[in-house]
């Protein structure tokens, strides 16, 4: 088995935290390897690799799959956070990461949309900076500034 986990986080897909959401990608075939503390276990996952930036990232989790981060990709105990429903909030600072997202049984395996918002620091302080469209003050989406602090129309 950890052997099989080492070979599975050795073909990890790096991930861009800037790129826009949603990545798709599929749970169908992936690797058994992993298990998550909150699910995915005998279940098939994709894995990510995403490297340290300075800020935390927010992802959203694909109907019928659980997501997980660690520090290292092999290493259980270095568990990050792990969500079965809600967003899952990930601070970046500690250096890179891993992102597993593993369907919840074996049959939920399937196509998946990955929403992925970065949050750079001083993003939500209210203090807008270089590289901010906006900042009022909030990390809240649909309210004219986005999450990750981009200026939105809003209906």
């Amino acid at each position: 088995a950890c052997a099989d986990s080492e070979q599975a986080c050795q073909l990890a897909t790096a991930l861009d935290v800037m790129a826009t959401p949603p990545i798709l990608s599929s749970t169908l075939g992936g690797s058994w390897a992993l298990d998550g503390e909150c699910g995915g276990a005998d279940a098939p996952e994709v894995i990510f690799s995403i490297a340290g930036a300075d800020g935390a990232i927010v992802v959203t989790v694909p109907e019928g799959h659980v997501v997980y981060a660690r520090a290292s990709c092999d290493e259980p105990l270095s568990s990050l956070g792990c969500s079965e429903s809600e967003p899952l909030v990930i601070d970046l600072h500690g250096g890179a990461i891993t992102l597993v997202v593993d369907a919840a049984d074996g049959l939920a395996a399937n196509e998946i949309e990955l929403d992925i918002v970065f949050i750079p620091d001083g993003c939500g302080d209210g203090v807008p900076v270089e590289g901010e469209g906006c900042d009022d003050g909030n990390n809240e989406p649909g309210d004219g500034c986005s999450a990750n602090c981009e200026e939105e129309l809003v209906p």
